[in-house]
């Protein structure tokens, strides 16, 4: 959450390039030119570089280089460069006694100099470094006196590093509204530097500060800015992290439907980039929200991922300790080498004598060692070779997985009405059905039985498989209710089917389970008298009739287990027109998340839209309607199955 800078004068602002061997080529080149005191800076310059790429073997050297040529030669903006880099590397290691050592003497000759843009930037490096030691008052302190000098300068740059780093300050502390105060200031200079990605930094920590302070409106307005600027940015480590703030929010507010679209579109991203630390927290995410949507194998096959990327990153951290002992060896041979050549010269045969000795006994320490190191590096072979089996056999399983379901698809649109159904008593008509996962918890259903027309339009418990099993359910007890029971009034209809649902989905060992059932719109016409019934759980039913909208209510309790099982649904008569509009409708249109705020699409804008749009047919409504849909969705994930029904009578 900090925001670190680092300076060198103008005269180092040049271009230097990642790759090793052109770093040394250009360094060669300047170490040859009499301007010892610009290969000094360049050197200190070049050991940055290496400091960035995360090869602190090399940074050290170059940036101890720099600082025995400077030394020697008294050149004191070159050690005051050279301390910094130094610094720099040590700070990245956690070595900070070392790094604040080095920071102060870099701020010494800052003084001595009278370098007010060092000295700024040295307060910000100390504030940094007392925040990682936990120490905030200190760290506070240096924010503060860099502020000052800032200001002085006239330098937005820092004046907006510093805001940033005091607001990280406040967050850690707990000091919510405080952090934020410093954010947008902040934010108001990133917005005048037009600085894109430090704009999205504070957009997402003011996103965060709010799901802290329990203010979730705020909190994903603020984590959706910052996640569509690190989409514009191509951040794509910034988008995956975004999404798990995002996930975080809903998790919070008990939304672990949203919560887990969000982890997967970040779990995508991270696969595909390798992010192994999002990856991580991906996991870690959709274990727990699959554990409180009760999806217990779900949460476990999470977790165990989870373990497995965390027992890898550990792997990485014992290669990172073989690198810093090879370095520790190199500065140690180096030493050893440098004392030889001074026994030497001394003739102090003894003295060298003790000194191959230790080489030997260090060589022999460090060998030792990296025998260790190789045979842990054997067996990380082998667990991945392991994995790697685990993941074809993974992938065969989806294959597997993926056929079935597909086959599932199939069987699931037997069940569905057929639309010759439709298209006997209905010259205008309309079916938009969109569902979440490739099957379905929603469905559409009908039946004739003499004069009379039966429509169904049903959200069962759950969506993709689960939702798809209900469904069939659902379907069936319909059907045996019209075509076998011979019930004719839409609440003996739903009496029915609640009454087998409930019989035949028993609890299970937990008490849990057993409460599945569907939310539904049940209606039928006498095409003799075009008379309605119609009865609802849940969901109601809506009528255009003379660009007015007449909605007949639902009961407020599910086709299922629930309080009010005891209670008979209530049937409703109402006596259709010619060129009446009839539309019937699950959730999952308005519970869509999207638009410019990511908020959900709701009813009041769905009834809109179809007022706007009745005088054309149903076939144009269709498109408006799904067009619609898809824009407001834009690049999220749709939260849920959508159907929805228009017939002219």
């Amino acid at each position: 959450m900090k925001r670190i800078l680092f300076f060198l004068s103008s005269i180092l602002l040049i271009s230097v390039v990642s790759k090793a061997q052109t770093i040394d080529s250009l360094f060669y080149m300047l170490d040859k030119s009499e301007a010892d005191t610009i290969a000094i800076r360049i050197k200190a310059k070049i050991g940055w570089e290496y400091r960035a790429a995360g090869n602190y073997q090399k940074a050290l050297k170059y940036s101890e280089e720099a600082l025995a040529e400077a030394e020697k030669i008294k050149f004191n903006l070159g050690i005051a460069d050279a301390c910094n880099a130094v610094a720099a590397v040590y700070d990245e290691q956690g070595q900070y006694p070392k790094a604040l050592s080095y920071y102060l003497n870099t701020l010494k000759i800052h003084e001595v100099l009278k370098d007010s843009l060092g000295i700024c930037r040295d307060y910000n490096n100390l504030g940094l470094l007392y925040c990682h030691l936990s120490n905030y008052k200190t760290a506070l302190e240096y924010y503060s006196k860099g502020i000052q000098l800032a200001e002085v300068l006239h330098n937005n740059v820092f004046l907006s590093a510093l805001y940033f780093n005091i607001g990280s300050v406040y967050t850690y502390t707990e000091k919510y509204k405080e952090s934020n105060e410093y954010y947008f200031k902040s934010l108001s200079i990133d917005t005048i530097l037009k600085d894109d990605y430090a704009i999205s930094d504070c957009y997402t920590n003011i996103g965060i500060n709010y799901n802290f302070s329990k203010d979730y409106d705020k909190a994903l307005f603020y984590c959706f800015k910052g996640l569509s600027m690190k989409k514009v940015l191509q951040d794509f480590d910034g988008a995956a992290s975004g999404y798990i703030n995002i996930a975080d929010v809903f998790v919070n507010k008990n939304d672990y439907k949203s919560a887990k679209a969000f982890l997967d579109s970040s779990l995508k991203i991270s696969e595909q980039n390798q992010s192994f630390d999002n990856l991580r927290l991906a996991y870690k995410g959709l274990a727990d929200v699959h554990f409180n949507l009760g999806n217990f194998k779900d949460a476990y096959l999470y977790h165990v991922k989870f373990k497995q990327i965390t027992d890898s990153i550990f792997n990485n951290e014992n290669n990172e300790q073989l690198n810093q002992t090879k370095i520790n060896f190199e500065l140690e041979k180096k030493r050893a080498e440098q004392a030889q050549q001074k026994a030497l010269s001394d003739s102090d045969k003894k003295r060298q004598n003790i000194i191959i000795l230790s080489v030997v006994l260090v060589l022999l320490i460090v060998s030792v060692f990296s025998l260790f190191l190789y045979k842990r590096f054997k067996i990380s072979n082998q667990q991945k070779e392991i994995i790697s089996q685990q993941k074809e056999l993974v992938e065969e399983k989806q294959k597997e997985i993926s056929d079935s379901i597909n086959y599932a698809k199939r069987i699931q649109t037997s069940f569905l009405a057929n639309e010759l159904e439709f298209k006997k008593y209905f010259t205008d008509y309309f079916i938009l059905f969109k569902p979440k996962d490739v099957v379905s918890g929603d469905f559409y259903w009908t039946a004739s039985v003499d004069s009379k027309f039966y429509v169904a339009v049903a959200d069962s418990t759950g969506h993709g498989i689960p939702g798809a099993f209900m469904s069939l359910l659902n379907i069936s007890l319909l059907n045996e209710s019209v075509l076998s029971r011979n019930y004719t009034s839409t609440v003996d209809i739903l009496n029915f089917v609640r009454k087998i649902l409930i019989l035949g989905l028993k609890p299970d060992e937990t008490g849990q389970g057993g409460n599945d059932g569907m939310d539904c719109v049940l209606f039928s016409i006498d095409f003799k008298t075009l008379e309605m019934e119609f009865s609802g759980a849940n969901n109601p039913l809506w009528i255009i009739r003379n660009e007015e909208v007449v909605e007949l209510k639902a009961d407020k309790m599910p086709v299922g287990r629930s309080p009010r099982e005891a209670d008979s649904f209530t049937s409703q008569k109402f006596q259709l027109q010619k060129n009446d509009l009839i539309y019937a409708f699950t959730d999952g249109y308005a519970d869509q998340f999207g638009g410019p705020k990511a908020k959900k699409f709701k009813y009041k804008q769905l009834e809109e839209i179809i007022i706007s749009n009745h005088s054309k047919s149903l076939g144009d409504q269709n498109t408006i309607l799904n067009t619609t849909f898809e824009s407001w969705k834009g690049n999220l994930e749709q939260v849920d199955d959508v159907c929805l029904i228009g017939l002219r009578v």
